[in-house]
């Protein structure tokens, strides 16, 4: 893509990464995590792999916003990025509950946790359409997992459970960086069980 930069070695390894690799990557604020994602997009494009096979979740809009503005400084074409999937995970989950549910909508707007749980019971209870659904995905990027507990960290579980076998995945994260006293569930808090950890 056109966003070159120069890039260390082991930033170039996730880049460049195979398609179908899964890989873990931590690093400290201001090393360029943000950066190698958005280059790992634009890279799984240019080597042919169509956008809407790609996913992106995030823990929170802002980073989401970032990561979605930083794609398109990469691409050879910002049309090219159009149809990779970025979302929140929380808007991932009212995906879920929207799209795979009839209901008058009345009950969209519970409780965040709430409304998690119930895009996993929605998942559970519709395995056979949602192994369908994944069949073309070939590639999940998960940032920000050091935040990434509780139901969130369930629903991941879960998300990941349905990616087809040869789907490639990265994480990336930084532990240093976890928020956990802005996110609800306590326990999961306390034994500092997150996405990251596991």
């Amino acid at each position: 893509g056109k966003g070159q930069l120069d890039w260390t070695n082991d930033q170039l390894r996730v880049v460049k990464a195979n398609l179908n690799e899964r890989l873990i990557v931590t690093a400290q604020p201001g090393a360029g995590k943000t950066a190698v994602a958005c280059a790992k997009i634009s890279h799984l494009i240019d080597q042919g792999v169509s956008p809407t096979n790609i996913w992106l979740l995030s823990f929170t809009r802002t980073a989401v916003q970032e990561l979605r503005d930083r794609i398109s400084s990469f691409s050879e074409e910002a049309e090219n990025i159009l149809g990779v999937k970025i979302a929140t995970i929380d808007s991932r989950a009212w995906n879920i509950r929207y799209g795979m549910r009839e209901q008058d909508g009345l009950d969209l707007f519970s409780n965040y946790d709430l409304a998690i749980e119930d895009a996993i019971k929605i998942l559970d209870e519709n395995k056979e359409e949602m192994l369908e659904f994944f069949e073309s995905l070939e590639h999940i990027i998960i940032d920000e997992a050091q935040d990434i507990t509780g139901v969130r960290l369930k629903l991941i579980h879960q998300l990941l459970s349905f990616a087809p076998e040869n789907c490639g995945l990265t994480i990336f994260g930084d532990m240093a960086q976890a928020i956990y006293g802005f996110t609800t569930d306590e326990s999961n808090q306390e034994s500092g069980e997150n996405l990251l950890s596991e």
